[in-house]
């Protein structure tokens, strides 16, 4: 034996003590870390099994009784895929991963595996293996070769397992009747279970003739075309998270049964059958990687449920755009009836809050007022202007990507100047209602609604500096999108779980209505679902956030740009002195609080609805770029409707 350098971190590695897993598991996964942390290490190794018997003899025993001394198929049929358990079980499992790595386990190879992929020089190192150097060494290793003929046995044990995970997934109630229901022996799925088990026996048989099943291929072609079919449905029909995490899970066990059968086919070259090894073990630490993410869990299996949200909310938008003068001057009306409601609205807010209640049962009245108030502006057809722009962002997002300049352009002037006509409308009837009911209530009861401390902490309250006004419309704002949200998670469970057929349907109301009765019942929620959870979850936050301020003693707050215009009016009808510098502070405030009402709902859903659709953030940025651009060139497009145009359908 020549004289070798020294190196005491390698000497410690190849010294594990014999016929120990959990040691040997360790050591190598140190191993591949120090392999991976300098490029010439690698060389380093192999010249040194090469001179050294004892240090090849070590190094070989390690790895015989890491492929013989655990169950190895988990590594084929385990690593990097999602469980069984839901995604909201995996989002837990993974934050919990952070804190806590994986210990080794005697009984799961590929605990080592998920610690050489949360060292990213290990797991490039070893995505990086080149076949010559693998060749090398394991020629070096002559020990290591009876336990690489069970490596076969441990294949054909992962394919069964994953072709009957795959049969029995697929026997999912919500799967089969989305996927045309189809019998069980006419099941791609069951079909690919009977072709792989006969892969299966043929590789524990040793007879590579029959590991080449042409009836594989198609299968799986079909099996995806089964998944593809349901994701389809899923779009048109409603979406569930927990089917689309079955369905990610699938597709990703599909993937795998083709990897591994593609390590099984004894047709191609030595040298390409070495090539899909390293590829397949590059493969599974990138998976294991992954696995260890939330931010992918959440993207991939909530993807398809926020384009539905998306395309509800893009839909809904459609109906507050004006197109003509006439459509124009109708949301003027609108708004301003929505904007009259709004007066009520706020005070009915200010005397609950006179009124000295306890926390919840505040929390609970200012609730009822608003979501009642907002149910009632969509009975009564009306409209509230900063409930567009959340709604109106996903139809831009969608002409971003559908639509070319001139449409894009066109689109985002009849957006912005219906938005102002909602904002006119809304002002004006909330300042004259405002204005009117305070008079009434003079000329009845001889004095103002207000009291003069009320009045005067409620001008106070919305000037913009010294206090927490930008940040409160900034929460409202918030508000405002998720409630956009809520509208939308409320038409997907309304097409998913098919809720205007089950109401018409239902025995109770059938009995109670009428069979015709209950089926228009059915019929009017289902088109309204949408707008009814919407509305009642922003009086919800609207009430709830300032409670939550309160109990917390975090600055938490909200400022509403009708509700804070009505409340403005208010005060200045009772009667306090005003000062001009109050008086502007004031008006100042509320056009803050309606660009920060405005500008966060629609940046929020905006961005929400640029990512949804595929776009990046970058292409989004240059396309709002453009328009702005064009409406500063032109003004006029934004301000005032054309003198004709088509009309485009609008109903607030």
């Amino acid at each position: 034996m020549t004289d070798l350098p020294i190196d005491p971190e390698l000497d410690r590695l190849l010294n594990a003590p014999p016929d120990d897993f959990a040691e040997d598991a360790t050591r190598l996964a140190e191993l591949a870390s120090w392999l991976g942390a300098e490029t010439g290490r690698p060389g380093r190794l192999l010249t040194r099994v090469r001179n050294d018997p004892i240090a090849a003899e070590a190094l070989g025993g390690m790895i015989s009784r890491f492929l013989t001394g655990g169950d190895l198929s988990r590594i084929f049929c385990d690593a990097g895929l999602p469980p069984r358990h839901g995604v909201i079980e995996e989002t837990a499992r993974r934050l919990i991963r952070k804190a806590l790595p994986p210990a080794v386990n005697s009984r799961d190879p590929s605990t080592v595996l998920a610690r050489i992929a949360d060292h990213p020089p290990a797991a490039r190192w070893l995505a990086g293996l080149h076949p010559v150097w693998v060749n090398e060494l394991f020629t070096a290793l002559p020990s290591t070769a009876g336990a690489w003929a069970t490596v076969p046995g441990e294949i054909a044990d992962a394919l069964e397992v994953l072709a009957l995970r795959l049969a029995s997934s697929s026997e999912d109630a919500e799967l089969r009747w989305r996927s045309g229901n189809p019998n069980l022996i006419e099941s791609p799925f069951h079909l690919l279970l009977r072709a792989v088990t006969a892969v299966a026996e043929a590789l524990r048989k040793g007879d590579d003739s029959r590991t080449v099943n042409e009836l594989v291929p198609p299968l799986l072609i079909a099996c995806r075309a089964a998944l593809a079919d349901i994701y389809a449905h899923l779009e048109r029909h409603g979406v569930s998270v927990a089917v689309v995490f079955r369905l990610d899970r699938m597709r990703q066990q599909l993937e795998r049964i083709e990897r591994l059968l593609g390590l099984c086919d004894p047709r191609p070259a030595i040298e390409e059958r070495r090539r899909r090894a390293l590829d397949f073990l590059a493969g599974l630490v990138r998976d294991l990687h992954a696995q260890a993410r939330v931010r992918s869990l959440l993207s991939d299996n909530f993807g398809l449920l926020t384009r539905r949200v998306v395309d509800s909310a893009s839909h809904t938008g459609e109906h507050y755009i004006t197109n003509t003068a006439g459509e124009w001057r109708g949301m003027v009306a609108s708004a301003a009836g929505g904007g009259a409601l709004t007066a009520g609205t706020a005070l009915m807010k200010v005397w609950v809050g006179w009124a000295g209640l306890p926390l919840f049962i505040e929390g609970a009245f200012n609730a009822l007022n608003f979501s009642g108030s907002f149910l009632l502006m969509q009975a009564l057809g009306l409209t509230l202007a900063t409930k567009q722009p959340p709604m109106t962002a996903a139809a831009l997002a969608r002409a971003m990507a559908d639509a070319d300049g001139e449409q894009l352009t066109t689109l985002s002037a009849r957006i912005v100047r219906s938005q102002l006509a909602a904002v006119l409308g809304n002002l004006g009837g909330v300042i004259v209602v405002a204005w009117s009911l305070d008079g009434l209530w003079h000329l009845a009861a001889g004095r103002h609604l207000l009291d003069l401390k009320t009045a005067a902490y409620l001008l106070h309250s919305l000037s913009p500096i010294g206090g927490g006004t930008l940040w409160y419309a900034a929460v409202t704002g918030v508000a405002l999108w998720a409630s956009s949200v809520v509208a939308g998670l409320g038409e997907n469970a309304n097409a998913y779980h098919g809720l205007p057929a089950a109401l018409g349907a239902s025995p109770r109301l059938r009995k109670w209505f009428g069979p015709a009765r209950a089926e228009r019942l059915g019929n009017v929620f289902g088109h309204h679902v949408g707008s009814i959870c919407g509305n009642t979850a922003l009086g919800v936050f609207l009430a709830v956030i300032p409670i939550i301020g309160k109990v917390t003693g975090v600055p938490l707050d909200v400022r509403h740009i009708t509700l804070s215009t009505g409340a403005l009016t208010l005060a200045l009808c009772a009667g306090i002195e005003v000062t001009t510098a109050d008086l502007v502070w004031a008006l100042i405030g509320i056009a803050c609080i309606g660009s920060l009402n405005f500008g966060v709902g629609f940046a929020l859903s905006l961005a929400m609805a640029v990512r949804a659709r595929g776009l990046s953030f970058a292409e989004g940025a240059l396309l709002l770029w453009h328009l702005l651009r064009h409406a500063l060139t032109h003004p006029g497009r934004y301000l005032f409707p054309p003198a004709t145009s088509t009309p485009s359908g609008h109903q607030p």
